[in-house]
């Protein structure tokens, strides 16, 4: 799946960012994804989601990247005024919310758990 950001046509974003975290990297041992998208920015409208698995900035593949690497490749995407994300959508998350039961334990003294 392809995702076009151009802040271009993009009235009420005078600061010229995308609105999205990325998180991961070669040097994080973890695959490059959406960290977060905030609400109303051209990434928010463009469709991109929390999760989403980056694959490429502009057509350079950022499989084999470092972390900082990739946001210099994005900063100036930023000030060029668009980006081609090349990103496979997660789909690991589940539909329905998941809940827990807390687990309660005595505390023992002198244990730190």
């Amino acid at each position: 799946m392809v995702v076009n950001i151009d802040l271009g046509h993009h009235t009420k974003n005078p600061r010229k960012y995308f609105g999205f975290t990325v998180a991961g990297g070669k040097d994080k041992d973890a695959a490059l994804r959406v960290e977060s998208v905030i609400a109303g920015t051209p990434a928010d409208e463009c469709g991109l989601q929390v999760g989403d698995l980056i694959l490429s900035v502009n057509g350079e593949t950022v499989d084999d990247r470092y972390h900082q690497s990739v946001i210099r490749m994005l900063h100036e995407a930023a000030r060029l005024g668009e980006v081609e994300l090349k990103i496979k959508r997660a789909s690991y998350f589940a539909e329905t919310p998941l809940y827990y039961q807390p687990l309660w334990m005595p505390i023992m003294l002198g244990s730190i758990f």
